[in-house]
């Protein structure tokens, strides 16, 4: 058996799980919600802002903090684009 059998093999599934996501979008949300267990509504982030930095030109950096289930504190970097997007 050479490297190239198993995933031959799971490309009809995975094209089957495509075509069933793009033409159903809210039943594979919902079946992804229950297999994950996602609770619902959603807890709130209570997101914090702790300063920001410019680690490359044209690129901007956001300290934040969030907060998620069961009181836990997340710390995160946030990357964007220094330059406002064209609307």
């Amino acid at each position: 058996m050479n490297r190239l059998t198993l995933p031959l093999a799971a490309a009809p599934i995975l094209f089957a799980f495509a075509a069933y996501a793009a033409t159903n979008p809210a039943a594979l949300r919902r079946r992804i919600e229950d297999t994950f267990y996602v609770p619902t509504p959603l807890p709130s982030l209570n997101a914090a802002n702790h300063g920001s930095f410019q680690p490359e030109p044209g690129i901007l950096a956001d300290r934040v903090t969030y907060h998620a289930e069961f009181g836990m504190s997340v710390p995160a970097i946030v990357y964007h684009s220094a330059r406002p997007e064209p609307h």
